[in-house]
C-alpha cells in the first residue's frame, strides 16, 4: 500500500475512534434502532438511563421501553415519510418500569 493510502486509512481510523469517544461521553441517551425494533447500539448514558446492559444489543427490545406503543407507530410513520423524526417527544420507561 502506498504511504498516501496508509495515511488516509490511519486518519479514518483516528476519526472513527474520536467519534466513538464523543458518542460514549454524551450526557444524554443515544441509540440506534432498526425500524423493526432491533437495538443496534445504545451509548453508556442510555444504558444507565434505561437500566439496561449489552444484552439488548441485537435484540428486538426497543418496544418494551415505549410508554405508549401507539406513539411508536407515529414515530415510524415520520421516519418512513419524512426521513427523520426531528423534535419528536417520546416517553420511555426503564427496564424496571420507572418512567
Amino acid at each position: 500500500m502506498c504511504p498516501r493510502h496508509e495515511n488516509s486509512l490511519e486518519t479514518i481510523v483516528k476519526n472513527e475512534q474520536q467519534f466513538e469517544r464523543i458518542i460514549a461521553m454524551l450526557p444524554f441517551s443515544l441509540s440506534t434502532i432498526t425500524l423493526d425494533g432491533t437495538v443496534l447500539y445504545v451509548n453508556p448514558k442510555g444504558m444507565e438511563y434505561l437500566e439496561i446492559g449489552l444484552e439488548v444489543i441485537g435484540q428486538k427490545a426497543a418496544m418494551m421501553h415505549w410508554v405508549n406503543p401507539e406513539r411508536r407507530l407515529v414515530w415510524l410513520d415520520k421516519i418512513k415519510n419524512e426521513g427523520s423524526a426531528i423534535d419528536f417527544e417520546m416517553h420511555v420507561r426503564t427496564a424496571t418500569g420507572d418512567l
